[in-house]
């Protein structure tokens, strides 16, 4: 009987790790979401308009209604999805296919996870088949840590500001 008893305790721990681990929670739901915006941002070698208008209609999706992207802080910034949307396909008309990747994703949720923060590395490669060093616009956001504010909203999280994250150097 303590056997089964054991056996039992040894389950339940192990499908209560199991449920924290990969039960969606609010701050994967963020991750998975600003991993959308970044795929709907990557261009596919070969694409054509079709493709890309759909690719673009994902970033879409993704954006607030209202979103501001900042160059660099405080600089000019890009106000509403449509022109955030439009700048995208320029950018992915004018220097060729290219690859967003995101690393180090960090999420930080307020309170009553209605609001959140997500800091991360992007890596921007050419989508060719030999990968190798960006060129051309995005060229210089390679290696740059990004930050992302998102609301919650009833569809799930929209990004409703972008920003490089200018970090202290020594």
């Amino acid at each position: 009987m303590q056997a089964k008893a054991a056996a039992g305790g040894v389950l339940a721990v192990v499908v209560g790790v199991a449920a924290v681990l990969f039960w969606p929670n609010e701050a994967s739901r963020v991750r998975a979401r600003v991993t959308a915006a970044a795929e709907a941002v990557s261009a596919r070698p070969g694409e054509g308009d079709i493709e890309r208008l759909a690719r673009l209609a994902g970033l879409a999706k993704v954006l607030d209604r209202d979103i501001v992207v900042e160059g660099e802080p405080g600089g000019p910034a890009i106000r509403g999805r449509e022109a955030v949307a439009a700048l995208a396909s320029q950018l992915s008309a004018a220097g060729g296919p290219h690859r967003i990747a995101l690393s180090d994703l960090q999420v930080t949720l307020d309170e009553p996870a209605s609001h959140a923060v997500v800091t991360a590395v992007a890596h921007v490669s050419s989508a060719a088949p030999s990968g190798g060093a960006a060129g051309g616009p995005l060229a210089g956001f390679d290696g740059e840590v990004v930050r992302l504010e998102l609301r919650r909203t009833d569809d799930g999280w929209v990004i409703t500001r972008a920003a490089p994250d200018r970090v202290l150097t020594r």
